[in-house]
């Protein structure tokens, strides 16, 4: 089976490295199983005042320090040379739009209820007319530099070779990993950038590779089978580090990590592990180990078979880490469970979810890239979209997600659905998702807040829907929640909405919603919008104050407590006394 190539921009800020070039590069890739001889074969391109390189396998890469961070945004031409998205810079247009093309792969829909929670409430909608489909679908964000391809065969089976023999690992190069807590943290202040001279064609500094990180351990060379990566874990001990050198790897099973093995790509996302759309997992890890570290690996083109496991590309257990990854192409990218950190990983253009998972307790979600998911487009009211996060009978506590860019998902962005508890969303930027940007849902105690949402539930822009339909902030059926600190744009969509729905749910989950707070906001409404509280009855303990609106106009029935109100009405009921409200 052909390997379809992709290009990647990367850069190490949301600043992403600018469309200052002009002409489109040719380049012709050698096979895959020359792949290694051909890494110094780079070509250069110029954005935002760095310069940015390419190998033959590996990603474009800006030559800033290479840190694994939250706010990577890609650019990828595919083998045809169609531009499947690419970046916008968040200053140039503060709603981030974006080209996408959709990847079609055979596969088996996942049954109504596959998460375990049920799901009688209205959450979102799919887009209910074809225009607002194919609006979804087809944002443009104006003119690109393309770098096309030729399309390139999978490697062949007697280019493999065999690991090399096993070195000592260094215990110093162990990372610890310590059991993630939700505790508020500073929002980082980027530092001013200023904008470099145009590139001077005669006089272009010579291409730079990949950084390549520091690895001792147990050498493995491009092209090494699955087996012989098992047989390597199998005969050392619990603790290896395995270094992978950059290449393609082809895995027709998945490879079950030990005990505290790591598992590093020294140059960063220049190892490729491929299922080829036909093989279940890339990284599992031993039932009952811990402390596992997977970092630095492209994962693409793994398939789910529902009720095995494992069901994503990437997972580990209690106490492991997966850090600085690409997790694309799979029909979930990343799977969590309890005692977790997920850090700095870009997951994008999964055909189900970006990260799926739970229940479990002790979860980091910090600093990850999670775009364009849900591919196949299933049935984001049932079970697809950017993320979902379940607590089922067993419940999830602990759950943070923290400066995540969630964005142009084909679902919500961030979802909470059933018997979670303690869940702290901050400092996320969230936009352009087809549902909710965050929806609690069914679920307890939660904070959230200092997030930056805008132009998500586009399946409902436009419509003037209530706040039955969703909202870019949506609270359904769930108690204890604060929402303070958050910026949200709202032109066409509703910006904060929670909603008491009757729902037949067993004892552990909340049967109404109650005692949410929604304070200190800084909301912008344009167009037909609403904002507040529905319910079949009224819910008890739920208030509105000290917001900040910006209006188009102040006057109409924006607002809901029970039934829709004008701001005359909103604040004679109690709410936003001291808020203010200013026109834009």
């Amino acid at each position: 089976m052909r390997i379809p190539l992709v290009h990647l921009f990367r850069t190490n800020n949301l600043n992403v490295c600018r469309r200052n070039a002009s002409t489109s590069v040719n380049v012709q890739p050698a096979k895959l199983e020359q792949q290694p001889a051909v890494l110094p074969k780079l070509f250069l391109a110029w954005r935002s005042g760095r310069l940015c390189t390419l190998g033959a396998i590996s990603a474009l890469v800006c030559t800033g320090p290479a840190t694994a961070h939250a706010d990577t945004v890609y650019k990828i031409v595919d083998s045809a040379g169609t531009v499947t998205y690419s970046d916008r810079p968040a200053e140039a247009q503060p709603r981030l739009r974006a080209a996408r093309t959709v990847m079609v792969v055979a596969g088996t829909k996942p049954a109504t209820g596959a998460s375990g929670t049920t799901r009688n409430g209205t959450s979102i909608r799919a887009p209910s007319s074809a225009p607002a489909k194919a609006a979804f679908m087809a944002r443009s964000n104006g003119s690109t530099t393309v770098i096309k391809t030729t399309s390139t065969p999978a490697p062949s089976t007697s280019a493999l070779t065999k690991v090399a023999a096993a070195t000592t690992p260094s215990t110093s190069n162990v990372p610890a990993v310590a059991v993630p807590v939700p505790v508020a943290a500073a929002t980082p202040t980027p530092a001013p950038t200023s904008k470099p001279p145009a590139p001077d064609a005669n006089n272009t500094p010579a291409p730079t590779a990949p950084t390549v990180a520091a690895c001792s351990g147990v050498q493995v060379a491009p092209g090494t089978s699955a087996d012989q990566i098992q047989q390597a874990v199998n005969a050392q001990p619990a603790g290896t580090v395995f270094c992978f050198a950059s290449g393609t790897y082809v895995l027709n099973h998945y490879v079950t990590l030990k005990e505290a093995n790591q598992f590093i790509c020294p140059a960063r996302r220049t190892c490729v592990l491929t299922g080829m759309d036909q093989y279940r997992g890339a990284l599992a890890v031993q039932f009952g180990t811990a402390h596992q570290v997977i970092q630095g690996f492209v994962v693409e083109h793994f398939i789910a078979v529902p009720g095995q496991w494992p069901v994503a590309g990437l997972q580990v257990r209690d106490y492991g880490l997966l850090e600085d990854n690409e997790t694309r192409f799979n029909q979930t990218g990343i799977d969590v469970t309890s005692n977790q950190t997920i850090r700095g990983n870009y997951i994008h253009h999964n055909r189900q979810y970006g990260i799926g998972g739970g229940p479990g307790n002790n979860i980091l979600i910090e600093g990850n890239e999670v775009a364009w998911n849900n591919t196949g487009h299933y049935d984001p009211n049932d079970d697809a979209g950017g993320s979902k996060i379940i607590g089922g009978h067993e419940g999830t506590s602990q759950l943070t997600w923290r400066r995540n860019h969630v964005h142009d998902n084909y679902g919500q962005g961030i979802w909470s659905d059933g018997n979670l508890r303690n869940v702290l969303y901050e400092e996320n930027l969230i936009e352009n998702n087809g549902g909710a940007g965050i929806d609690h849902e069914v679920s307890w105690d939660a904070v959230v807040r200092n997030n930056t949402l805008r132009n998500n539930d586009t399946f409902e822009q436009g419509q003037g829907k209530s706040c039955w339909h969703g909202s870019q902030i949506y609270v359904n059926n769930s108690q204890n929640v604060a929402i303070y600190g958050n910026t949200i744009e709202s032109i066409g969509v509703n910006p904060i909405c929670v909603a008491n729905t009757a729902r037949s749910e067993p004892a552990m989950f909340p049967q109404a919603l109650a005692n949410i707070s929604v304070r200190g906001n800084v909301i912008k409404m344009r167009g037909a919008v609403n904002m507040g509280m529905v319910g079949e009855s009224l819910a008890q303990n739920v208030t509105f104050s000290g917001n900040i609106y910006y209006l188009d106009s102040i006057s109409g029935s924006k607002w809901a407590y029970g039934e829709t109100m004008t701001l005359t009405q909103w604040q004679a009921a109690g709410h936003d006394i001291d808020g203010q409200f200013l026109t834009w």
